[in-house]
């Protein structure tokens, strides 16, 4: 399975060593139900990888993606 085509959701926050496990294990965009942190935000830019975030009652916010 080729993991760059998949997304990943997860049910708390994530951080700089999540963002870095996410990165090596090649998803190109995570779901969480929690506000990344800062330096997550920044690292997952870097990576290419989209981040949709604060999943609550039908909305999400999008902290970062492809441009």
């Amino acid at each position: 399975i080729e993991m760059n085509s998949l997304g990943a959701l997860f049910s708390g926050r994530i951080n700089l060593e999540m963002a870095v496990k996410i990165a090596r294990a090649g998803f190109s965009l995570i779901f969480s139900v929690s506000a990344p942190t800062a330096t997550a935000v920044e690292i997952l830019q870097v990576i290419g990888v989209t981040y949709a975030g604060s999943l609550r009652g039908g909305s999400f916010t999008i902290f970062n993606g492809s441009r």
